[in-house]
C-alpha cells in the first residue's frame, strides 16, 4: 500500500494510477456499459464489495486485535535485539558462551 499523504505530489494528486476500481466507480461504470457481459460482471462486482463490507463487519475487531499483537511482538522484538547487541558488545557474550 501507499500513503498518499507520502507519495503524492507537492499539488496534491496521485503520481500513479489506482490499481483497483471503488464500489462508486463500478456503479457508474454499469451504468455505461450496456452489454449483457458487463451488466453480469458488474453484479458480481458489487457483490464482492458488499461481501467484503460484511466480512469486515464481522471480523473487523479480530483484524484489529491482530495487527495490536503483531506490533507488539515486533516491539518486542526490536527490544530483545538490542539486548543481544548489548551483550555483544559489552563483552558479556564471549564470557558466557
Amino acid at each position: 500500500m501507499r500513503s498518499q499523504s507520502v507519495t503524492s505530489s507537492a499539488h496534491g494528486g496521485r503520481r500513479y494510477s489506482p490499481y483497483a476500481f471503488t464500489e462508486r466507480s463500478v456503479a457508474m461504470l454499469s451504468a455505461v456499459l450496456r452489454s449483457e457481459t458487463a451488466v453480469q460482471i458488474s453484479i458480481h462486482i458489487i457483490n464482492a464489495f458488499v461481501a467484503m463490507r460484511r466480512f469486515m463487519a464481522v471480523h473487523g475487531g479480530l483484524l484489529q486485535r491482530m495487527d495490536s499483537l503483531e506490533k507488539r511482538q515486533i516491539h518486542h522484538e526490536i527490544n530483545t535485539d538490542d539486548r543481544f547487541l548489548l551483550i555483544a558488545e559489552d563483552g558479556g557474550w564471549k564470557t558466557r558462551c
